[in-house]
């Protein structure tokens, strides 16, 4: 069986019809990236230093296919986040926007547009809430 893409996972949680099918769903897919993932989208303490999403060209590899994943992607976010733990010093910033295009570009379509909304932390995935998470994953830092 192969894992699921992220976008692919919100497909699933959004179907869900009642709360408890939510939070089952993301303790189905809960594993240490997107736990990670949605403490970097929900925890008010972080912030990323990106400022605006540079432009860049969108993967036309089919779903499955791409170089990258966001599971690979998300632990290496903390280049951006001044108060993680492994941030060493600000990027100039042309190396921090080459660095995310290197992430968007890799990514399947669907992948880096979750990616643009989690480093902006406007993550739009219906009844998705800081709330919903935290329940899921009580051990959440936030």
């Amino acid at each position: 069986m192969k894992a699921k893409m992220y976008h692919e996972i919100f497909k699933e949680f959004e179907a869900c019809k009642k709360p408890q099918e939510r939070i089952d769903c993301l303790r189905k897919y809960g594993n240490l990236s997107f736990k990670e993932m949605l403490n970097f989208v929900f925890n008010p303490g972080i912030k990323f230093d990106i400022t605006e999403i540079p432009t860049y060209k969108i993967s036309p590899l089919p779903e499955g296919l791409n170089d990258l994943y966001l599971h690979q992607v998300i632990p290496r976010l903390y280049v951006f986040i001044p108060v993680h733990a492994k941030y060493r010093s600000k990027l100039p910033p042309r190396r921090a926007e080459g660095i995310l295009i290197q992430f968007l570009e890799g990514l399947h379509k669907e992948e880096a547009k979750i990616l643009e909304k989690i480093v902006t932390k406007k993550l739009d995935v219906k009844f998705l809430t800081a709330k919903c998470a935290k329940d899921a994953f009580p051990d959440l830092p936030y």
